[in-house]
């Protein structure tokens, strides 16, 4: 169990030289930035031969007041060129380390949810989980370095600031330290409706990128039934939504954004107003150097009031990502071992997720043979035997045990299918046929697709055509030889084969008959079709593919 609130622990304990180095660089660009205002003290009292208050608070935190103007500017200088290389390493190593969280949770994330249950997966569309690649690692970005490293950083900023402001005058600095509380109260309602607008912004979102995926899957059908224009006024009506949800969390969070600075600068007017109106007792220089450390403070005072927005952000995004790293996951193991197959036998099967009527599943199938089954719902049936549906109603039993008794990952060591329902996925032909790169495989792979009629020359085709965004473009055929290529390649003892001749001219039939059955006895061969066997000599099969099949 992976817990959000443990997250970034666990990956600062395993990170601890990038954490430590920008934490420490942060702590001293923060102490330079006091004292490079500090400094300005020296300079007023060697220009001037007075003593300023930022020279004497100089002196307290363990730097002596400057002798000339030559040694003021090398301590000034050395002061930039340290501010400069601690901003640079705390900004460098927090980047690296926020990309390096993101990354590992990115790569977490995506083999968990290849291994996740398939019901359970299935039952979000899936640009619900691409926001998790995007917008959510964007948060928690965010959430480390804003959220934990900037707010260490400007915490150490406003300790040493509220310090000297306290050693210039109490008074004053009470006054100030008052206002925070109320800031943060302030912040805290304001940003009540703004963590619900950013729900509502993240669901609208993720609602039109689903509606954008699915209508360009279906574009075909989109332009033969003349729906262009009804599905643009379906993706208005969609994008007007998230446009003014975007809308309304922009004012609040720009009302936020202003009111801060505001209400600061407003604490100073009331101070000024108070000296003004000789309500306190503080001398000219005291109140230039209050002021200026006062306003040195409020950059880092609005992001730690601020922060709480970012900690809500990646809290919320922290805790989605880890609702999907906790889903269930597959009881398969990548190392188990092949099983021998003997048999399997269907009894009394039903495959509709529904009672109504339809013919039942039984039939008994040896090792080493070929047979025909009847099947309407090939789906479905492909869906139990990777392990990822249920049976609603009937038994399977593999090796005479229930198909339930195998995991996963051992019913997919045995069967291996050949289907339009699963898909052609790869960026080339190489990667859709094969599931390794080990040397020799692309002769036969080449001798396979030969074998079984497709001349990848007389095609125009090669083992690196790219295909990952062109597989529709193949023909029905290409497509259909490929996938049975695929399952036959897997190499495992079973192959189900899913109307694995619709759309196949005669002579390829011929030729994927008699390659099948030289792999006989070693391999069981399970052609499922929707027609009855003896249908099948009045499709495309002539009654010589049945007899080399026979």
């Amino acid at each position: 169990m992976i817990l959000k609130n443990t997250f970034i622990a666990v990956f600062i304990r395993d990170n601890k030289a990038f954490f430590i180095i920008a934490f420490i660089a942060g702590i001293i660009g923060s102490i330079c930035t006091i004292f490079i205002s500090l400094s300005i003290g020296s300079f007023y009292q060697l220009i001037f031969h007075s003593a300023g208050n930022k020279s004497r608070i100089l002196s307290l935190l363990g730097f002596h007041a400057v002798k000339s103007i030559q040694y003021f500017f090398v301590f000034y200088a050395s002061l930039l060129f340290i501010k400069a290389i601690s901003d640079w390493l705390f900004y460098y190593f927090s980047k690296v380390s926020a990309n390096k969280l993101s990354r590992s949770i990115r790569d977490s994330l995506f083999e968990n949810q290849l291994n996740t249950r398939y019901d359970l997966f299935s039952q979000k569309s899936p640009p619900k989980y691409l926001l998790r690649y995007s917008g959510d690692l964007q948060a928690i970005q965010s959430f480390y370095v804003k959220g934990i490293l900037v707010f260490i950083k400007d915490i150490v900023l406003l300790f040493i600031g509220f310090y000297c402001l306290f050693k210039i005058n109490l008074v004053l600095s009470f006054i100030l330290l008052a206002a925070v509380p109320l800031l943060f109260a302030i912040n805290y309602l304001f940003n009540i409706p703004i963590r619900k607008l950013i729900k509502e912004k993240n669901d609208r979102k993720s609602d039109l990128l689903a509606f954008v995926t699915h209508c360009f899957h279906a574009i075909l059908s989109v332009k033969a039934f003349r729906k262009e224009r009804i599905e643009a006024k379906r993706f208005h009506k969609k994008s007007e939504k998230l446009y003014k949800t975007s809308i309304n969390y922009i004012f609040l969070y720009a009302f936020v954004q202003s009111v801060v600075p505001v209400f600061l600068y407003a604490v100073t007017g009331i101070v000024l107003f108070m000296v003004a109106n000789k309500q306190i007792n503080i001398n000219h220089g005291d109140l230039m150097a209050f002021v200026l450390l006062s306003i040195l403070q409020f950059a880092a005072l609005r992001r730690v009031v601020k922060v709480e927005t970012i900690w809500r952000a990646g809290n919320i995004s922290l805790q989605k990502i880890n609702m999907l790293l906790n889903t269930i996951t597959e009881n398969s193991k990548i190392d188990s071992p092949v099983l021998p197959f003997h048999s399997i036998k269907f009894e009394n099967l039903y495959l509709n997720e529904t009672e109504a009527k339809e013919p039942l599943l039984n039939t008994y199938i040896m090792k080493g043979t070929i047979s025909f089954i009847s099947c309407r719902n090939s789906e479905q049936l492909i869906r139990i035997l990777l392990g990822v549906t249920n049976i609603n109603k009937g038994e399977i039993l593999l090796n005479n045990s229930p198909l339930d008794k195998f995991t996963t990952s051992e019913l997919r060591r045995i069967f291996s299918f050949s289907s339009d329902y699963l898909p052609l996925y790869g960026k080339d032909l190489y990667e859709i046929i094969a599931r390794s790169k080990k040397p020799g495989r692309e002769d036969d792979i080449a001798k396979v697709l030969n074998d079984i009629g497709l001349d990848l020359v007389h095609n125009s085709l090669s083992l690196k055509t790219s295909l990952e965004n062109n597989c529709v473009l193949l023909s029905l055929q290409d497509r259909k030889l490929i996938s049975l290529a695929r399952a036959l390649l897997l190499n495992n003892p079973v192959l189900i084969l899913d109307k694995p001749f619709d759309g196949l001219n005669e002579e390829i039939v011929f030729k994927c008959t008699g390659y099948l059955k030289s792999l006989l006895p070693e391999k069981t061969i399970i052609i499922i079709t929707n027609i009855a066997e003896a249908v099948i000599k009045k499709a495309e099969i002539s009654a010589d593919c049945l007899n080399n099949l026979n």
